[in-house]
């Protein structure tokens, strides 16, 4: 089983997470839509992974990726990162305010409670990371964060892969499908 995990003004229904589906064909992949509030979200992927025995792997991507790190630090999974908002009670800091949703169009308001939130998830779990259950996939021109900040931030990652052309969207994603398969399942 696979968990895939949608970022920040995102949903289940994202372009990585189909890719994600359509690549996996054989396996089970949940990509639910998450509530805005980090305390919550986190609360149901916990649930989710506990629910999955312990054996689902995760990917994540920017704010996904951080709740993926965490999950991974939790029970022990192998988690892939695309372009992970590592520290992301420092770099959503800056949205404070209204928002819409980039799949659904709803509009969200994203608060200094929820910063505060993700601060505390990152106080309480960060430091319990097994860094060789990481696979770091970072584009070296994503526009939001820094790659290179990531990579120092996990020097002992069990893979890294820098793409070039991708973005923060990660619009290579379905060119890594093969290493992230090859990292999760020997495959």
């Amino acid at each position: 089983m696979i968990i895939y995990i949608h970022g920040f003004a995102s949903s289940g229904n994202a372009r990585k997470a189909g890719e994600t589906k359509k690549y996996f064909k054989n396996k089970k992949v949940l990509s639910p839509d998450l509530p805005v509030e980090p305390e919550l979200a986190f609360s149901i992927l916990k649930d989710i992974t506990r629910d999955a025995d312990f054996k689902a792997n995760l990917i994540g991507s920017s704010l996904g990726g951080f709740y993926a790190m965490l999950l991974s630090a939790i029970y022990g999974q192998k988690a892939v990162l695309v372009n992970p908002a590592v520290e992301a009670h420092k770099s959503l800091i800056k949205y404070i305010g209204e928002h819409t949703n980039y799949d659904t169009n709803e509009k969200f308001l994203w608060t200094q409670e929820y910063v505060t939130q993700l601060d505390n998830l990152y106080s309480e779990y960060f430091k319990f990371i097994n860094q060789t259950n990481l696979f770091l996939l970072l584009s070296k021109d994503d526009e939001l964060i820094d790659h290179s900040v990531t990579k120092s931030a996990f020097p002992n990652a069990g893979k890294v892969v820098e793409y070039e052309n991708c973005g923060h969207q990660f619009s290579r994603y379905q060119e890594a499908l093969l290493e992230i398969d090859r990292f999760l399942y020997g495959g």
